[in-house]
């Protein structure tokens, strides 16, 4: 089965692998040979988008670059993240290449911790960025941020259920 045919950009790639992972995970009760797969072809369908252009929500053109370490340690981290909130009401949301951890993360702080998960002051939340990535001290919200990067939501119970008040 291939879980991307119908996938032709890179945001329709993590959108699906997004829904995927919440379904598939392990530790959610998924299959593990399932989410291997998974992985696996997420990697092939970004690689073959590798080059691709497309116009942000800041309505700027971006080149998408395949950068294979860079997207494992990321799906990595995203998917320990995914396990730890599991029945938490938390939104684990990627911005960029960093990952934001908002809502109730309190009682989850010590894995955030181990993950090295960093507290930000400022925006009240915990974020994760690879070592290799810095910050360059820009001010915003996450709302900015994700308009300026492109915003990829991983959240689990969190999103369904704002889903949920919205629709009463």
């Amino acid at each position: 089965m291939n879980y991307f045919a119908d996938c032709q950009t890179v945001e329709e790639i993590k959108a699906k692998y997004r829904k995927l992972a919440r379904e598939n995970h392990p530790d959610l009760g998924g299959n593990p040979e399932a989410m291997k797969a998974i992985n696996n072809q997420y990697e092939k369908a970004l690689q073959d988008c590798d080059g691709q252009e497309s116009i942000g929500t800041d309505k700027n053109p971006h080149t998408y670059k395949y950068n294979a370490e860079a997207e494992a340690e990321i799906m990595e981290i995203i998917q320990k993240l995914i396990a730890i909130v599991a029945d938490a009401k938390v939104e684990i949301i990627l911005i960029g290449r960093w990952i934001w951890i908002t809502g109730e993360t309190k009682p989850l702080k010590d894995h955030f911790k181990e993950l090295d998960c960093k507290w930000h002051r400022d925006r009240s939340c915990w974020f994760w960025r690879s070592a290799s990535d810095r910050g360059r001290g820009k001010g915003g919200d996450l709302d900015e941020l994700a308009s300026k990067y492109g915003c990829q939501d991983f959240s689990t119970k969190a999103k369904s259920k704002k889903k949920a008040v919205k629709a009463a």
